[in-house]
């Protein structure tokens, strides 16, 4: 492994794929497609993810919505870096729903919860006039 490695390894398990989000961050730091990279690592035995971007997602719009700007270097997208506020500004944004934003995100390889789920959660916490 080299420490100059355009995909970060450290956050790699060898039992696991590379999530296509790292496949995105090492095609626009090498300036390549995101296809010949897990194309490259396919031919290399190492799985990815996904193969290619999720239908209908561009380059540009993939690295905005894995929040690649606001990455430190080495840094790797998180499912905790999407929070529920995130999903609904970015579903607000693009004028679709919760679900499709988080289908893009796991599209990339990053496991973000369902929102409704989420939501459930929250809403059980949510003191009750019955639990005085």
């Amino acid at each position: 492994m080299r420490e100059s490695s355009p995909i970060n390894w450290w956050y790699t398990t060898t039992d696991a794929a590379v999530p296509f989000s790292y496949i995105l961050l090492a095609a626009r730091e090498l300036g390549a497609l995101p296809t010949t990279i897990a194309k490259r690592l396919r031919a290399c035995n190492i799985a990815s993810s996904h193969d290619s971007l999720p239908k209908g997602l561009s380059f540009s719009e993939a690295l905005r919505l894995i929040r690649a700007d606001e990455l430190d270097e080495g840094e790797v997208p998180e499912a905790e870096h999407f929070p529920l506020e995130y999903l609904v500004k970015t579903a607000l944004r693009k004028r679709t729903g919760l679900g499709h934003i988080v289908s893009l995100l796991n599209g990339l390889g990053i496991p973000v919860p369902d929102p409704a789920l989420t939501i459930r959660a929250a809403l059980a916490r949510v003191p009750r006039p019955d639990q005085f």
